[in-house]
């Protein structure tokens, strides 16, 4: 029956007493207006259900702001005052997010349902979150993105990459645990040749000799499976395993099976740095063998082919050693002299290391022709070497064995002269110039050389004196 059908049955009646027609009055009043907001709510729009219930209409307007999409809990807020309330206290202020990091960013979006994008999701998260140093948040996102059922040529790009991340923070030990896993799980990659080699130059470094030389061996079977348009390049690769197995023979002491690999690289066709490599190490590998004649031999082409490598200077320095050895000392002295007369230059691959090369060589070779007796080619060599720098850690020491030499042979006046040239006056130590303990230890070592060459200068006019004739007497 309708409300207003009602309320004028109401009205007809008679009235007894006062109290009942302010009672029904006050009734019909209300169901008045209710009617006129169910009206209004209808006329906006809303549900035309009212409830009296505030917490239930709160838990209602909760709910809805559950359930709504991104984009309508930003929308204006049309529903009653309760779930105003509501959705300001849940809603963050407006430009809450601008100050967040960029790597937070990420965790703002909601997770990928697709395996591929999902990968993707947490690979970017952790790209992200390594870049800006936080090591351990990439890492668990890399852990996300690996464990991710999909398939494993799905994250094999991802594998590659946490590899060289760890190569390049010096994380070698989680490097070879990634390439491991990579060819565990993809062994049949076109990939897996380069990650053997890489695996073997890891295991090298960390000290797993044996572990290293399996991996380069490997290296050389994957690639013989190849199929034939692909074995031209993967060629270079097969022969950088072989020049790895025989440098890392080498550092294991065995350099007779270095050798035999170094000899086999020497006929093939290889980049130029690399055979720069094969050939300086082969000629050192044979001086290590004590095989001189060899390694002299293979020495000279090499700094003849190479005079600029950078290591052309110990290949002066073991060719000289091993022409000593051979017993052509000339050749050695002439080996010295050209590697310190060869020119310093610091811009230059040469330039690394030539200054100690030339110090060891100088100093190994003048010292030991010196305890020789070849006092000659000794002194060739110190003179060399302090022409060599002006520096006085260098040239004093020099200096002061050239004073040596010209006292064996006899020729006190030149040793005075090199003496003092080490205790001149502009020399002097004083409170403005204070020398190493090394160096003060070389001048008082030349003072004591003068004093004693005064003494004998001195002792033998003296002697002079004793043997002339007392005149005759008349």
């Amino acid at each position: 029956m309708s409300p207003f059908l009602i309320f004028g049955a109401v009205l007809e009646r008679p009235l007894n007493t006062f109290t009942i027609r302010t009672a029904v009055r006050a009734l019909a009043m209300g169901v008045l207006s209710i009617i006129v907001v169910c009206a209004v709510a209808q006329a906006a729009g809303q549900p035309s259900d009212i409830h009296l219930d505030a917490g239930a209409a709160h838990e209602e307007s909760a709910t809805a702001v559950d359930l709504a999409s991104p984009e309508q809990s930003h929308a204006p807020a049309k529903a009653s005052n309760s779930s105003d309330t509501h959705a300001a206290l849940e809603a963050p202020p407006a430009g809450a997010t601008e100050g967040r990091r960029e790597e937070e960013i990420p965790d703002l979006l909601p997770e990928p349902v697709n395996p591929l994008k999902k990968i993707a999701f947490f690979r970017e998260a952790g790209r992200g979150a390594w870049q800006s140093g936080d090591r351990a948040r990439a890492e668990e996102s890399f852990a996300a993105a690996l464990s991710v059922n999909a398939e494993a040529s799905a994250k094999r790009d991802l594998m590659l990459e946490m590899a060289d991340l760890y190569e390049g923070a010096h994380e070698t030990l989680k490097a070879i645990a990634i390439l491991e896993k990579f060819h565990q799980t993809n062994p049949a990659d076109t990939a897996v040749p380069g990650v053997l080699l890489r695996l073997g130059v890891f295991y090298r470094d960390s000290g797993a000799i044996s572990a290293a030389i399996a991996r380069f061996f490997l290296v050389l079977n994957s690639t013989l499976r190849l199929a034939p348009d692909q074995f031209e390049s993967y060629r270079k690769l097969s022969m950088k395993a072989r020049l790895e197995i025989a440098e890392t023979y080498s550092l294991q002491g065995d350099h007779t099976e270095a050798r035999k690999y170094y000899s086999r690289l020497e006929v093939l066709d290889l980049d130029e740095p690399d055979r720069q490599r094969v050939l300086f190490r082969g000629a050192q590998l044979q001086f290590s063998l004590e095989k001189w004649f060899d390694a002299e031999r293979k020495l000279a082409g090499f700094v003849e082919l190479y005079p600029s490598s950078p290591n052309a200077p110990e290949a002066r320095y073991l060719r000289a050693k091993a022409l000593e050895k051979l017993e052509r000392r000339d050749e050695a002295v002439k080996e010295v002299l050209a590697l310190l007369q060869t020119q310093d230059n610091a811009g230059a691959p040469i330039g690394q290391g030539l200054a100690y090369w030339k110090r060891r060589t100088g100093n190994e070779l003048a010292n030991q022709f010196y305890e020789q007796g070849d006092i000659t080619g000794a002194l060739s060599i110190y003179q060399a070497l302090a022409r060599a720098s002006d520096d006085p850690a260098w040239r004093w020491p020099a200096v002061y064995q050239i004073g040596l030499c010209f006292e064996r042979l006899n020729l006190p006046v030149r040793a005075v002269e090199a003496y003092r040239l080490i205790v001149s006056p502009e020399n002097a130590s004083g409170a403005e110039k204070r020398f190493p303990e090394s160096l003060a230890a070389v001048q008082s070592m030349a003072k004591w050389r003068l004093e004693h060459l005064d003494w004998v200068d001195d002792f033998e006019e003296r002697l002079k004196v004793l043997s002339v004739d007392s005149p005759a007497e008349s």
